[in-house]
This record gives C-alpha cells, sequence and structure tokens, in this order.
C-alpha cells in the first residue's frame, strides 16, 4: 500500500515528543508499505527507511497561492 505521512516536523535530532512520535508512527507503517512523508521543517538525513520532502506552507500546512 502506499501512504502519504503528513507531519510538521521531522528534523533531526528527534529529541522531542511530537517528532519522537511521528518517526516511530512512519517507520512503522514503513516495515510493511511503501511511506513517503512530508514536512515543513527540516529533512533528515538518508538513514530512514521512506522518502521525505520538505514543503513550503504556513503551520497549518496550507499554501493559499
Amino acid at each position: 500500500m502506499r501512504i502519504l505521512f503528513i507531519t510538521e516536523d521531522l528534523s533531526e535530532p528527534f529529541d522531542e515528543g511530537i517528532k519522537k512520535s511521528a518517526l516511530n508512527i512512519a517507520m512503522a507503517l514503513a516495515e510493511k508499505n511503501d511511506v513517503m512523508a512530508i514536512c515543513k521543517f527540516g529533512v533528515p538525513s538518508g538513514i530512514l527507511p521512506f522518502t521525505v520532502k520538505r514543503v513550503d506552507t504556513n503551520r497549518l500546512m496550507l499554501d493559499m497561492e
């Protein structure tokens, strides 16, 4: 299954609760699925088993242009 995972921040280090939770959910999904994550802040190094793209949006993940 192909999954698009949307989160605000996937920047390293993964030291805060929301970043740890987002990373753990995406990692669990990526075990048996094709996962692509999009985020507003940061793009982690290539150590993750899924693709991460940074998008330029506001804090609500909306682009009004």
